[in-house]
């Protein structure tokens, strides 16, 4: 069997266990991030009672070193999500590949592609041709950019903090 041209049972399997891949890939970015807020909001959550309640020597300290590692969490965790936005475009990028071998009729991804790079695509629903579009913020605000810009924002949040526990 030639290897250079499968057959298109064989591409559509191939695209099946790299969609499937991709999902994946996807479902583990949102359960780190999930993690991230968990780990995250426990260190701010300590850091906001011991400023409420504490009366103790070193309370500066305490509030720095919680703070100190909420911003080194934030810094790491976007260094994870730049890392794993390269993974989803790669896993992206390879279903794009396949497709591309395939008949129009089962290019799925290229039309999603399409939508989240801003073009206009078109939908029929019953009778009706509508066309899709997504704004610029909507083009940004995707589980892969969320994976950065929130990490990013809680660790300058963690950094104001930090600077706030010297002053207490």
């Amino acid at each position: 069997m030639n290897n250079a041209n499968p057959s298109e049972d064989k591409l559509v399997n191939s695209l099946n266990s790299t969609v499937q891949e991709y999902q994946h890939a996807e479902t583990i970015v949102q359960a780190r991030l999930n993690n991230f807020f968990f780990a995250d909001s426990i260190l701010l959550l300590s850091w906001a009672a011991v400023f409420a309640g504490s009366s103790i020597n070193c309370k500066s300290f305490v509030l720095a070193w919680l703070a100190a590692l909420s911003l080194i969490l934030g810094i790491f965790w976007g260094i994870l999500g730049i890392r794993h936005s390269k993974f989803l475009y790669l896993h992206s990028d390879i279903i794009r590949q396949i497709e591309q071998r395939l008949p129009e009729i089962y290019r799925v991804h290229d039309r999603i592609t399409q939508l989240q790079e801003g073009r206009l695509v078109e939908i029929q629903i019953d009778e009706t041709k509508k066309g899709l579009k997504l704004s610029s913020t909507e083009r940004f605000i995707r589980s892969r950019n969320l994976g950065i810009l929130i990490p990013s924002v809680m660790a300058i949040w963690s950094l104001g903090l930090f600077i706030v526990s010297f002053y207490i």
